[in-house]
């Protein structure tokens, strides 16, 4: 079984037994008395209307008339009510001599009404929304019981089911699988989507023709390897690396075991009876390798024995001599596919193998002389540093400045808060010695004060007085007005005393 786009899982049924047939449902005469003679005083209730209209229809009656006990008692063979839109089936209770219902695609959380139902040996549950499965328990009759893709969590509810044959129980959360050891009459079993991870409950299940197990996360196959009438197999999707268990299945027909992550298919050569296999889609462990060094493919081994070839999927590289040699860093990956024959049918066995290269690792280098900051001011400056690998710069000795942080790739940054000269050792380390060690002196200066700042020139006017003309101003410059008009007066004084000299001396004259 292939996984499809969307991962939608559907089960495979076999119908191969004879308890598996459907019957055709009938209206039977139960006690002599027919449904149309049925007492008016055991009318059902019908909370869904979904159901109603299935039943109605089952009993070839009108939708819209009354549904006694005796009518839903008097239903043989299997009652197909999916895809109803139902989500209460309390009516069904009264219907104890049906033999199969279909109950599949609908809205069901409650199947409580379903525990007496004993007469039941096919039970259709599928696409529902059930997390408890108890109602089941006592229904020991079932040989078919389908429960894909609810909500069951616990499984424990079926161990008691002893006369079980095919079980289906995919798209669930139920990954233990203890209750299902004692389950030896299973033949069918269909497990997909769990995320089971342990088989070993499954190893005394010796009756089992199909097995699914598709989706989960099974590594270890060797439980299985005792499953003697095993046919057909389905392990999509799992983390399988080893099938040799797989080589002790003496009737195997089908083995679907893509999306693993298998390299050597060689122990399924000796199986005589396989018809089919499904191998492609494995992934190979990641590997790390050096640009420019050689490096080792793994092994992937086929059929016969002989060596698959790797060749380069993406990336830029080379395989040669066994080896591949990567010339640029980077992610790449080896892909292999190889053509199959098993019996009358031909497939491929294809995979990947991720790398991620790398250059050489040398030691770290670590240099700068940061500039220096003012309080209050963002800062930030970055050191060269290399590798490869890249490398990681930490204060080693010493402290930042206030404010200022540094990151792993020697970034500093930040905003001052303290004046003066801060001296610390930053090591550059990326695992290859030696580390790269530098002391850093970084002087960070105070913010400048405002009252410090030189002020504007500031121009005065003051009155000059000159005997015999009109007064005159002086044009003082300075930083404050006040000097500026003593200045100017002084200077006034000045000249007019000098006038008055000079008018004395002439008239002494």
């Amino acid at each position: 079984m292939k996984i499809m786009e969307g991962m939608q899982l559907k089960p495979l049924r076999t119908f191969a037994s004879a308890a598996l047939a459907v019957a055709v449902l009938s209206v039977g005469v139960i006690g002599g008395t027919t449904a149309a003679q049925a007492a008016p005083n055991d009318e059902v209730s019908f909370a869904d209307a979904g159901l109603k209209a299935c039943v109605a229809k089952a009993l070839g009656a009108p939708v819209l008339d009354p549904i006694t006990e005796e009518q839903l008692n008097s239903l043989t063979g299997t009652l197909d009510c999916a895809e109803g839109g139902i989500d209460d089936v309390t009516p069904l209770q009264f219907a104890k001599s049906i033999t199969g219902l279909n109950l599949g695609n609908n809205e069901l959380a409650d199947i409580s009404p379903l525990a007496g139902l004993t007469n039941l040996t096919v039970l259709e549950l599928d696409h529902n929304q059930i997390v408890d499965a108890s109602p089941v328990a006592g229904l020991t009759n079932l040989s078919s019981l389908d429960l894909v893709f609810n909500q069951i969590t616990d499984l424990s509810s079926l161990t008691g089911l002893t006369n079980i044959k095919y079980l289906y129980l995919d798209g669930n959360h139920a990954p233990d699988l203890t209750p299902l050891a004692g389950l030896d009459t299973l033949v069918t079993l269909t497990l997909g989507g769990n995320g089971i991870t342990d088989l070993s409950p499954l190893a005394g299940l010796r009756n089992l023709d199909w097995l699914d197990l598709y989706v989960n996360k099974v590594t270890d196959l060797s439980p299985l390897s005792g499953l003697s009438k095993l046919r057909f197999l389905e392990l999509t999707h799992n983390d399988v690396s080893d099938v040799s268990p797989l080589a002790a299945l003496p009737v195997i027909s089908t083995i679907e075991i893509g999306d693993n992550h298998v390299a050597d298919i060689s122990p399924l050569a000796g199986l005589e009876t396989l018809q089919s296999v499904y191998l492609v889609g494995q992934t190979l462990p990641a590997q790390a390798a050096i640009v420019g060094v050689p490096s080792a493919v793994p092994t992937v081994t086929i059929l016969d024995g002989s060596v698959a070839p790797l060749t380069v999927g993406n990336g830029a590289g080379s395989v040669a001599g066994g080896a591949v040699t990567w010339s640029v860093a980077g992610d790449g990956t080896l892909v292999w596919s190889q053509k199959v024959t098993v019996g009358p049918s031909t497939s491929n066995f294809s995979g990947t193998v991720p790398y991620t290269a790398t250059e050489a690792a040398a030691a770290p280098l670590l240099s700068g002389s940061p500039t220096a900051g003012v309080v209050g001011s963002d800062y930030s400056y970055s050191f060269d540093v290399s590798g490869p690998p890249m490398p990681t710069v930490s204060v080693t000795a010493g402290a930042l400045p206030d404010g200022l942080t540094l990151s792993t790739d020697g970034v500093l940054s930040g905003t001052p808060t303290a004046p003066g000269t801060y001296t610390f050792t930053l090591t550059a380390s990326n695992g290859t010695a030696p580390d790269a060690v530098l002391e850093v002196k970084l002087v960070i200066t105070a913010a400048a004060d405002p009252a410090d700042t030189p002020k504007a020139p500031v121009t005065q006017e003051a009155p000059v007085v000159k005997p015999g003309s009109a007064p005159q101003t002086l044009a003082v410059t300075g930083a404050d007005p006040v000097f500026g008009w003593l200045a100017s007066g002084a200077l006034g004084l000045l000249a007019g005393g000098a006038m008055l000299f000079i008018a004395r001396r002439r008239l002494s004259h």
